[in-house]
């Protein structure tokens, strides 16, 4: 997680709570809340902090908030298609949830983006042309970096970033790339 930058305490000594900054408290733009040191498993709960923060800031009366009852988009179970591989849709659903339908969908769509990535990879093209279909997806480091986490592995995304490039650009099948 993000920690608050402090150039005078060590790593271990800086707070690992996160804190809702109002910049005009400290002297800054008035308005700028910035949120630091989240945690991605609280981020429901400090997205509900930081909302309440603002309508009082704003005077402004909000609804209760209702994402604690709103499941996460993807969750929940969904059988695996017979023509897609098990090991395959294990990796998919770990990413993607229900989404995973979605993917392999693509994946029937064009045999090309069944391929895997690279070598000792398993991830597929389809991802690619689903990450910049449905997740704004817009550069090559994006889906690298964020989107698969590919960027971050053993090989560093170097045995299939020019097969991501390649799908990046294939008009007109992702205008939004």
């Amino acid at each position: 997680r993000p920690l608050p930058s402090h150039d005078t305490q060590k790593p271990g000594a800086i707070t690992r709570r996160h804190i809702v900054l109002d910049h005009h408290r400290e002297g800054g733009i008035d308005g700028l809340i910035s949120i630091i040191g989240v945690k991605l498993t609280t981020y429901r709960s400090l997205a509900e902090e930081a909302v309440n923060r603002v309508a009082r800031q704003i005077d402004r009366k909000i609804p209760p908030s209702q994402t604690k009852q709103r499941p996460l988009p993807g969750s929940g179970t969904v059988d695996r298609p017979s023509q897609v591989d098990a090991r395959l849709w294990d990796h998919l659903t770990s990413l993607y949830g229900r989404r995973a339908v979605g993917i392999s969908v693509l994946a029937q769509r064009d045999p090309s983006w069944a391929e895997p990535l690279g070598i000792d990879l398993p991830d597929i093209g389809a991802q690619v042309i689903w990450a910049c279909r449905h997740e704004l997806c817009k550069h090559v480091d994006d889906f690298m970096l964020r989107r698969s986490g590919i960027g971050t592995g053993h090989t560093e995304g170097l045995t299939c970033v020019d097969r991501v490039a390649e799908l990046d650009r294939t008009p007109p099948l992702l205008p939004q790339c």
